[in-house]
């Protein structure tokens, strides 16, 4: 491998299945990495950016953050959006990469080996996002890509800890040290791990075998895994205990959705719905903006249900009706 140059900016991959905690542990950096010009690359699913929006307003393909940090949609080409931000006038001290959550990060792990001949960027790690309430440990075959996230990184955050018992957590950990025995393993509520911890550690060997492939545009990579991405609108506010209950009864096959919503009779109060299998979560997100209506996104098995079904369902939701 060609040595990147001592100047070259490192770059984290994060990585993890969805819902794992990503965009979560990716906030936490954000917000403690006070010394570090973070540049971020974020890689959403379906017709609207919701991760980029949880970490702020997004204008265009860039945006610029008050602490000196940017951040940039990938948009289906890691390699440009990459160098778009290695570009940037002000260019950063660091970079995180956040995959999608059907995403092998080999195959970009694989890509930075080319940006690494140019000098200018050298990979640092991989850090894998673990739910440790969903986590298959017990049969790693029946989630292969949750298996191969794990396998591809340097560093596991076992993410949410405080859904699972301390013997599933013990269970989880001794199941990834049999095929990782040296990975570094922390335990985190809500991604609360010291950023000292993460990057700059210089941790990528590139030992591990990676594929042989380029990293590919996110609906091509939820084609491979058998997903789809399901977006819905609607100008009303909704009835908050009824999107609730709509959301818990989803089939199954629904592994993520996520999105923001008016509440119905304060449309002026912004909700953001998280769902994870079946773990429904709604909180306060602050003022809606006049006429802001509602945006979900949903990651579902293609066989499990499709956008008019989703539709049917949400809408009785409305606040409106």
């Amino acid at each position: 491998m060609t040595q990147a140059a001592p100047s070259a900016i490192p770059a984290t991959i994060l990585t993890g299945f969805l819902g794992a905690g990503k965009t979560t542990l990716l906030n936490h950096l954000l917000s403690t990495s006070r010394e570090l010009r973070i540049g971020v690359l974020v890689n959403d699913f379906g017709a609207i950016n919701i991760d980029s929006e949880l970490i702020l307003g997004v204008t265009d393909d860039v945006i610029s953050l008050a602490n000196g940090c940017i951040c940039c949609s990938m948009r289906g080409d890691l390699m440009k959006a990459v160098l778009r931000v290695l570009e940037h006038a002000n260019p950063p001290d660091y970079l995180l990469i956040e995959a999608s959550g059907v995403s092998n990060p080999g195959a970009i792990a694989e890509m930075f080996l080319e940006l690494e001949r140019s000098r200018a960027v050298r990979l640092d790690g991989v850090v894998c996002v673990v739910d440790s309430e969903q986590f298959p440990f017990d049969d790693l075959k029946r989630q292969p890509l949750a298996r191969d996230q794990v396998i591809a990184s340097d560093i596991v955050v076992l993410n949410k800890t405080d859904l699972a018992t301390p013997q599933r957590l013990e269970a989880i950990e001794a199941a990834i040290r049999a095929r990782l025995p040296a990975v570094r393993i922390f335990r985190a509520e809500r991604g609360q791990v010291p950023s000292d911890l993460l990057l700059g550690q210089n941790a990528w060997t590139g030992e591990r075998a990676r594929p042989h492939v380029h990293a590919s545009d996110p609906e091509t990579e939820l084609q491979k895994a058998g997903l789809r991405s399901l977006a819905y609108h609607s100008d009303a506010p909704m009835v908050l205990p009824r999107l609730l209950e709509t959301a818990a009864s989803l089939p199954a096959g629904v592994f993520r959705m996520k999105g923001f919503a008016p509440r119905a009779g304060a449309a002026n109060e912004r909700y953001l719905l998280n769902v994870v299998s079946r773990r429904v979560h709604l909180e306060r997100a602050g003022d809606a903006k006049e006429g802001e209506g509602t945006t979900l996104v949903a990651i579902a098995q293609a066989s499990s249900i499709d956008e008019a079904e989703l539709k049917t369902r949400l809408d009785e939701c409305r606040g409106d009706l």
